[in-house]
C-alpha cells in the first residue's frame, strides 16, 4: 500500500548512469543514461484509488532537467482520492429509515456496491460503514418477517392449501376430513340401528 506515503521497492543491484523509478502502481521502465546526461520523465503511473502527485528523490520533487551524475532512485508518490469515498458516505447516508420496499432495497444495494468498489484504503476511511452493515441487517430482518406472514409454518396445513405434510409428504388434510366423515357414518348408522330405523 502506497497511497499517502512514499512508496519504495527494493531497487536491487544499480550501474552507473542509470535512473530507474520505482512505485506500486502501473509498470514504468527503467532508464539507462550517459553520465551527466539528463533522465525523461516517464508518464505517470497509476495505482487504484490513489492520485500521482509525481516524482520523488530523497523526499523531495526530482527535477528532470538536472544531469545526472550517480545511479538514482526515484520515488512515485501517491495520494489518496478521497472523492469516492465522499460519494459512498453520502449514498449511506442517503439510505435512511430502512423499509420492506424495492425503493429501500435500492438505496443499499447501492451504496454496497460502491463501497465494495473501493481500495481496502479508501474504505477505512468511510466512516459510516456500521450504518451499511446495519441497513443490510434490518432490511433481511424485515423480509424474513414478511415471508413469515405470507407463510406460515404449519407441518399440517403449509400454504398453499395443498395438505401435503412437508415432514411426511402425506395429504393429512384429505384423511382428517375422511376420519370426520366416517366417524358420523358409523354413528348414524349405530343409531338407526339401535332404533330400528333401517
Amino acid at each position: 500500500m502506497c497511497c499517502g506515503r512514499w512508496c519504495t521497492d527494493d531497487p536491487g543491484q544499480l550501474f552507473l548512469g542509470a535512473v530507474k523509478q520505482y512505485h506500486c502502481g502501473s509498470e514504468v521502465e527503467s532508464q539507462t543514461i550517459a553520465k551527466n546526461s539528463i533522465a525523461t520523465e516517464p508518464a505517470a503511473p497509476t495505482y487504484a484509488g490513489c492520485t500521482f502527485t509525481g516524482w520523488y528523490l530523497d523526499g523531495e520533487p526530482y527535477d528532470f532537467s538536472t544531469p545526472v551524475t550517480e545511479d538514482l532512485t526515484l520515488i512515485a508518490a501517491f495520494e489518496l482520492d478521497e472523492t469516492a469515498v465522499s460519494e459512498v458516505i453520502a449514498k449511506i447516508d442517503a439510505i435512511g429509515e430502512v423499509e420492506y420496499t424495492e425503493a429501500s432495497k435500492a438505496k443499499i444495494d447501492d451504496a454496497k456496491d460502491a463501497y465494495d468498489a473501493l481500495t481496502d484504503a479508501q474504505k477505512a476511511l468511510v466512516t459510516n460503514y456500521a450504518t451499511l452493515t446495519a441497513a443490510q441487517a434490518r432490511y433481511a430482518a424485515l423480509k424474513a418477517a414478511a415471508e413469515a406472514q405470507t407463510n406460515p409454518t404449519n407441518p399440517d396445513q403449509p400454504s398453499g392449501g395443498s395438505g401435503k405434510c412437508k415432514w411426511c409428504g402425506e395429504d393429512h388434510s384429505a384423511n382428517f376430513w375422511q376420519r370426520i366423515v366416517g366417524f358420523w357414518h358409523t354413528i348414524f348408522y349405530f343409531w338407526a340401528h339401535l332404533f330400528g330405523l333401517r
